[in-house]
């Protein structure tokens, strides 16, 4: 399924950007329009995408560097199978 994904980053003093608290929204980006929020740390969605999604890593490195400078970030038309978003709650 394609989905849009934006991420939010509360703006912390935290040095440790890996372990930073993550509140992301995924869209469907074609047909039935859906959304979903899910809570995470960067450290686990920068996992699941760059393991379980088809996105590249040019485009992880700037979603990285959106995230990280403006605390806001967003990847649109991304792959990711009904076995992923089942296993972050977000059921077909």
């Amino acid at each position: 399924m394609r989905m849009n994904i934006r991420a939010l980053l509360p703006k912390s003093g935290s040095s440790d950007f890996r372990s930073l608290p993550l509140s992301v929204t995924l869209e469907t980006s074609r047909g039935l329009r859906a959304n979903y929020q899910h809570s995470t740390t960067t450290a686990e969605l920068f996992y699941l995408l760059d393991k379980r999604t088809d996105v590249n890593a040019a485009e992880l490195d700037r979603f990285r560097e959106d995230l990280r400078l403006a605390h806001a970030a967003k990847l649109t038309d991304v792959e990711m199978s009904e076995e992923v978003l089942e296993s972050i709650g977000f059921f077909v």
